[in-house]
């Protein structure tokens, strides 16, 4: 008896652009379906501005609120500073959220229905209590034993646990409509962090296993309906390590992973960086994908939309320089 072997689908090509935003001194980025960028950049000494980059143009948003919160599929986008959450709307900001003296509000997540998730944070204790904005009549959260990461379209939220844990690590949970299931990895002494959620309520993250006696490299990993599946990395060793940032709906997700400059085993003369796709879970390097003949080496993809547009970091050989590059997929 014959066996079909599985049908894995041909990655897609892409158009590089390079961008006027210097992705090297952000702190946060977020992209929509519509192709606009929201962030924060380190713009002078100990000075942080927040910024929206849309049809081509670069707004930088001066004021007290630098640190990006989310940006939704109507091109609105949340910030925080100041202990305050503003909305970015046609162009304008406005303050939404200003806790009481003693608090610190801060927004992890911002829906296409412009629902926004926040954390009160106390300043005496650093333990968190969730919110919503507009506010919910029945808050499911009533205490602060969490605060609240990510949130998607279909109203689950990637958790952490608030306050001081009894084995010192910040354990993350999914919570589906009232019910919170942790994020666990396959190694129970890794400390895990989670990067990305998509409508499907697929986690993506990265963890790691640093004790006295070892420092472990970190690890890219995928987790779906209580099953954690570490991502593959090009050469499978001590020295590799892979970090996954976000995920999109159609499952693709984007990070970095390192090669072995020589391509072979432990002896070589150190890894190289490359901005990373991991699809149907195969991995490909973005560099290789490129369309276009003009040498970039991209290091790491920090962001890809619905549409499958890609935000990378890379330079261009010659230059010192760390630039921006939209990747779009070509049809």
């Amino acid at each position: 008896m014959l066996f079909a072997a599985p049908f894995i689908s041909a990655p897609p090509t892409y158009e590089a652009v390079n961008l006027p935003i210097t992705l090297a001194e952000m702190y946060r980025v977020a992209m929509n379906d519509r192709g606009t960028i929201v962030g924060t950049r380190l713009v002078g000494p100990n000075k942080y501005e927040g910024f929206v980059y849309s049809n081509g143009r670069l707004v930088s948003l001066a004021g007290d609120a630098p640190w990006v919160g989310g940006v939704n599929g109507r091109d609105e986008a949340v910030f925080n500073g100041g202990g305050k959450i503003v909305l970015w709307k046609n162009g304008c900001l406005t303050t939404l959220v200003q806790p009481k003296p003693g608090y610190l509000a801060s927004a992890s997540g911002f829906d296409n229905e412009g629902h926004i998730l926040w954390n009160r944070v106390n300043e005496a204790t650093w333990q968190c209590r969730i919110f919503f904005y507009p506010e919910r009549k029945n808050n499911p959260f009533r205490d602060e034993n969490y605060g609240a990461a990510f949130c998607n379209n279909m109203g689950q939220i990637v958790l952490a646990s608030s306050g001081k844990p009894p084995d010192g690590r910040v354990h993350m949970f999914l919570w589906t409509k009232g019910k919170a299931v942790e994020v666990q990895v396959a190694n129970p002494e890794a400390t895990s962090r989670i990067t990305g959620l998509n409508d499907q309520g697929i986690v993506v993250g990265v963890y790691s296993v640093r004790t006295i006696k070892s420092m472990d490299g970190d690890h890219a990993f995928k987790w779906q309906a209580g099953k954690c599946t570490e991502l593959p990395v090009f050469t499978p060793n001590r020295f590799a390590f892979s970090s996954a940032k976000a995920i999109n709906n159609l499952g693709q997700i984007v990070g970095t992973c390192n090669w072995l400059l020589n391509n072979g085993g432990d002896a070589g003369p150190g890894p190289q960086s490359v901005a990373t796709l991991w699809m149907e879970d195969h991995i490909y390097d973005l560099n290789q994908l490129l369309a276009s003949k003009e040498r970039v080496n991209l290091y790491e993809a920090v962001a890809i939309n619905n549409k499958g547009q890609i935000l990378a970091m890379g330079q261009i050989p010659g230059q010192r320089a760390i630039q921006t590059f939209l990747l779009t997929p070509k049809p």
